[in-house]
């Protein structure tokens, strides 16, 4: 009973004591009357008893602490995804790469394989275009044909690929045969007694250097230019650098040189009114040897390991061993050859008689084919895919 007692006398001091302090801080919201304590908008919320009648739930608080951070919880689903951002600003320019290697080397041809003429094989399709008058000799410079036109005293430069005419050069008087450098072409001139040099890319340059009589063939060394002079019965090597004489060397008496060909080492001569062909060292003009041929040689070709000549009086081209000169065969081409080139694998001759070109194989003179040109065949070429013909009787060449 007395702990009863005593504990209700704590309680009302405790109450007593609370409603002094509400009553020292609270503002005009609240009313204390008696025992009493109510609040503005909330009514008595401790009665005179001293016992808590107000919301069960107390009044609030002034804010606490912030309480500890609690457990991250589970990671939500993958939200949908946004529309696409405006395209940023171009970078800067990264540090330049290393080098690539080195790629394959292009076409080219050397001095030695230009005068050895080393094209490949050839196609049969008929074309004909127009140049000067009496065209005669022909040569390929790597793009193009240029033709010697012996009645016009000019050349004839064609675009190898479609025939398209470049331009037309004066040289000197009845040009006959023409040969390419790498980079100049040179034409001997047979009524001039010279040859003129001028140059591949644009047909200009042209200047004349003296020779023998009735100079006819030409040929390329790699290093020098060699001049047949037919009145003469002698050959000429002129320095292809500046046109300077290195030699003039004299074959035996009558022999009538014509054909010229450069076989890697010497030159070959047809020699027309010897019926003969010879063979000098290229270093120095000296005589290998000269061998028999057919009637009237007239031009001459090398295949790489052999030398053919055409004998314009017997209806036959000779194929003679370029290491000794034996002979290797006689083959009949027709009547009156002419001008004569190697593809790579066949011969081809020019026939006058019967307006056409014979086809031989290089390997034993078999014949492969005949085909028609114009009238007068003479000069012959290959351009690496096609045969070219030069019409003497007409103002045409023929790309076979």
């Amino acid at each position: 009973m007395l702990k009863d007692r005593v504990l209700v006398a704590l309680t009302v001091c405790l109450v007593a004591a609370l409603i002094a302090v509400l009553a020292i801080g609270c503002s005009s919201s609240k009313k204390l009357s008696g025992t009493e304590l109510s609040i503005d908008g909330v009514g008595v919320v401790i009665d005179g008893e001293g016992k808590w009648v107000g919301d069960p739930t107390g009044l609030i608080g002034p804010q606490g602490p912030q309480g500890l951070q609690g457990v991250k919880g589970e990671t939500g689903d993958k939200g949908d995804t946004g529309d696409k951002g405006d395209k940023g600003a171009t970078g800067a320019t990264g540090v330049m790469g290393p080098q690539g290697l080195q790629g394959p080397p292009g076409l080219s041809y050397s001095e030695q394989e230009l005068a050895l003429l080393p094209w490949y094989g050839a196609i049969q399709t008929g074309y004909a275009f127009t140049v000067g008058s009496q065209p005669f000799g022909i040569a390929f410079d790597g793009a193009h044909m240029w033709v010697t036109n012996s009645s016009s005293n000019n050349v004839t430069k064609i675009r190898a690929s479609d025939g398209y005419v470049m331009g037309t050069y004066a040289v000197g008087s009845s040009p006959c045969y023409i040969a390419f450098d790498g980079s100049h072409m040179w034409v001997a001139n047979w009524g001039s007694n010279n040859v003129t040099k001028l140059r591949a890319s644009d047909g200009g340059g042209a200047v004349n250097y003296p020779v023998g009589s009735y100079p006819w063939g030409v040929a390329f060394d790699g290093t020098n230019i060699w001049v047949s002079n037919y009145g003469g019965d002698s050959v000429t090597k002129l320095q292809a650098s500046d046109g300077s004489e290195v030699g003039t060397y004299t074959l035996a008496a009558g022999s009538g040189p014509t054909g010229l060909a450069f076989d890697g080492t010497c030159i070959w001569v047809a020699n027309y009114d010897a019926d003969t062909v010879t063979q000098l060292n290229a270093s120095d003009g000296s005589e290998v040897g000269t061998y028999a041929a057919g009637t009237e040689p007239l031009a001459i070709a090398f295949d790489g390991v052999s030398v053919w000549v055409t004998n314009f009086a017997s209806a036959n081209v000779t194929k003679l061993q370029a290491s000794d000169g034996s002979l290797v065969g006689t083959y009949t081409v027709g009547v009156d050859p002419r001008g004569i080139a190697f593809d790579g694998v066949n011969i081809w001759v020019a026939v006058a008689v019967g307006d056409m070109v014979v086809k031989l194989q290089a390997s034993d003179g078999s014949e492969v084919g005949t085909y028609e040109v114009g009238a007068g065949p003479w000069g012959v070429a290959f351009d690496g895919v096609n045969i070219w013909v030069t019409n003497n009787d007409t103002t045409t060449v023929n790309k076979l």
